[in-house]
């Protein structure tokens, strides 16, 4: 086995890393491929088994099926690389995706709704709202003020007695309308004088330290 194969597969599955013994449905691989490219980028080995035992695969036949997934399961369409690894006679295909410069990415489900998804430890999970208010930040920054607001600091208050709180207690403990927690949070975040702590159960927040 190559080294650079043999390295790659002793890492195992990671957020940035995910092995299939060969492609799923279309939907299912723009969520893949969207996840990447809203995360940390990564890579998708075909022809592996879950614990790394190389299968192989038909590279020619499931590069196909990911081109038209790429092409008319994700918006906008995605890029990525290919490479043929060989095993004795067994191949492995290794597509590469890189990190997204403008998100989200979107992929269509089987009801032919586009939604943005992220990687989260070894898991694909939807993006929040919080998350997707950040990447449209990003495109149009607001400048932190000199002075934050009285809904500002209460909010960032509320976080800080808290320790770390979810944003459903946020919309308990504030009195601020919901849209207008959601807006703040997102702008706190953004300015990273607070945090959020992304786990496959919930998803958090907390002062920045």
């Amino acid at each position: 086995m190559p080294n650079e194969l043999k390295a790659y597969i002793a890492k195992g599955e990671s957020v940035r890393q995910i092995f299939l013994p060969k492609t799923v449905s279309y939907n299912e691989i723009a969520q893949l491929l969207v996840a990447f490219a809203n995360s940390e980028g990564g890579r998708l080995w075909i022809g592996l088994k879950k614990n790394g035992k190389i299968i192989g695969c038909d590279p020619n036949e499931e590069l196909l099926k990911l081109q038209e997934s790429a092409k008319s399961f994700c918006k906008p369409e995605m890029k990525f690389t290919s490479k043929i690894w060989k095993e004795d006679f067994r191949l492995v295909l290794e597509i590469k995706v890189s990190e997204a410069d403008t998100k989200p990415y979107k992929s269509k489900d089987k009801l032919g709704t586009w939604l943005p998804y992220i990687r989260v430890q070894k898991e694909v999970l939807l993006a929040n709202k919080i998350l997707v208010g950040l990447w449209v930040l990003k495109k149009n920054p607001v400048p932190k003020p000199t002075y934050l607001q009285i809904e500002l600091i209460s909010l960032l208050q509320l976080i800080k007695e808290e320790q770390i709180v979810t944003l459903s207690k946020l919309y308990r403990l504030s009195d601020i309308p919901l849209k207008e927690v959601d807006r703040f949070l997102t702008l706190l975040i953004s300015w990273e004088m607070v945090d959020m702590v992304m786990n496959l159960d919930t998803t958090q927040y907390q002062i920045s330290k």
